[in-house]
Formats: structure tokens, sequence, C-alpha cells
């Protein structure tokens, strides 16, 4: 059985994908991409829908165990290369990846990257982020205005948060400061207009829950705890939904797109951390 949040990510995947082709397909495959180094712009093509291809793979076999990245990885650089051709090759895989999750529902067990999620739930949600992200890759490299909804946007970070607390992101290492430790609070806020749908109250179109806008994670105990609701902390970002998920994913910014009070160099330490799965 599915649910209203499965659907839409799925969705979200599908609509990604054809802002993304329509970005880069009269585009020069050998145009830079300034938010990923060393990349240009048929290769970040490549890697998305490599990324989809896998991810069906995954799906449509019911992988249990771990299935080969090469689609993912597999993006050097080509002299000639056709974007048309290449957005054609793009919108097909993302295609059939929302077919597979379609007929697996969120239901299913399938191998993810991650050891406690189990299920074409994350698979979605997390093609929704990378298409929507790239897509903002995409958008700078060919000098276009990028846009997001404030729902997709929300849950991009809502997922990127929800990462805290597996220990990539915490446990000591050596010459590195610890993340843990006493009055280590951040706090996330997205400024919504109506607080209680922000909070994971009811959306206003009576579809379920809404994506919630504001988030708080406290570092003071032995594993970060996420909450999905604003509090004092020692350092506070606010910002809209997109610009706080670019923030999150290190990619460039307006001046003045956040508001950033205290401790920035918690701020600091725990984005650089939190952003181990991205490696």
């Amino acid at each position: 059985m599915t649910t209203p949040e499965f659907t839409r990510r799925c969705a979200e995947i599908t609509h990604q994908t054809a802002e993304l082709r329509r970005l880069v397909e009269s585009a020069d495959a050998l145009t830079p991409v300034p938010a990923c180094p060393g990349w240009h712009l048929g290769q970040l093509v490549r890697h998305v829908g490599g990324a989809h291809r896998w991810v069906e793979e995954i799906i449509r076999t019911r992988a249990t165990q771990e299935v080969p990245d090469d689609l993912v990885n597999a993006v050097a650089p080509r002299r000639a290369e056709d974007m048309a051709a290449l957005g054609a090759w793009l919108d097909e895989g993302a295609g059939r990846l929302v077919e597979q999750l379609h007929a697996a529902g969120p239901g299913a067990r399938v191998w993810t990257v991650l050891p406690d999620e189990t299920s074409p739930a994350f698979w979605a949600r997390r093609m929704a982020g990378e298409t929507l992200v790239h897509r903002a890759d995409a958008a700078l490299a060919v000098g276009a205005e990028f846009t997001a909804t404030d729902e997709a946007a929300r849950d991009a970070v809502d997922e990127w948060l929800s990462f805290c607390d597996h220990p990539e992101a915490y446990a000591p290492l050596p010459d590195s400061p610890a993340v843990l430790g006493p009055g280590r609070t951040l706090t996330f806020d997205t400024a919504p207009a109506a607080p209680d749908a922000a909070d994971g109250g009811p959306s206003p179109d009576g579809g379920g829950p809404a994506v919630p806008g504001r988030w708080s994670i406290d570092l003071t105990g032995d594993v970060p705890v996420l909450h999905r609701t604003a509090a004092p902390a020692a350092v506070t970002v606010r910002a809209a939904p997109t610009a706080l998920l670019l923030f999150l994913y290190g990619r460039p910014l307006p001046e003045g797109a956040l508001g950033i009070t205290g401790d920035r160099g918690l701020l600091t330490l725990w984005r650089d951390r939190a952003a181990f799965w991205l490696a």
C-alpha cells in the first residue's frame, strides 16, 4: 500500500528530471560545473542518470545485498556528447525508476546504503533529493535561475538532518574536535508561513502531515537527537527552504541568504561531519 509521501516523492523525481533535462539539452556538454569541481555538465547528467538506473535495478530485482554502483561513478569526461540525446536517456531512466518504485510500493524490502533502511521509500526520497540538488548544480553551470518549491526543499533538508544520528556524523576522530558536548545544540528555521504545518501538523489541503520546516539537533548526549521543532540553541540558522538546502549541501549562496546567530564554529564542524554520506 502506498502513502502520500511516497507518491509525492516519486512525482518529484519525474518533475526534477524533466527540469534538469530542460536546462541541459541545448547546453555544451563540456560546460564546467562549479559546484562539482572537476566535472563537466555531461558528467553531471550521466551521474544523475546512472544513479536512477542503479536504484531502478535495486528495486526491480528486490536486491537484498549491495549492487555495484558503476553506473553512478562511470562519469569520465567525453569530448563529443549529444546533450539532447543524453537528456532523453536521463528522462528514460527516471521513468523506469518511478515505474519500479510504484510497482514495489513503499512496503517492499530492498538493500539501501544505510543498514537501518530497507524500503523503496528510502530510495524515492533519496533520488528526489539527489535530482533536485543536481538540478541546482546544472542551473548554476548554465547561468539559469534555480527555484524549488518549499515542500521539495524542506523534504530534502529533513532527509539530510535525519542522518545526524549515524556514527559517522558524530563519533570521535583522532585529531578532530568533538561534535558532542555540553551546550552543543543547533536550530534550523525556514520561517514558514504556517507554524502548525511546519511542525508536522496537517497540510493546508488535508493531504496528510506537512513537511517539517523547523528542526533542532541536540548534541549534548551520547547520540545526536533530532527534533522537528525549533528551540533555543547555541547556533541558529534562519533561511528560506531552498537556501538552507543549498547551504547544507555546501553549494554557493547569494550574499545574505542565511541568518546565522551563535556559534559558527560548531555549525561548520557539525555540517562537515554530517556530510559523511556524500563522500
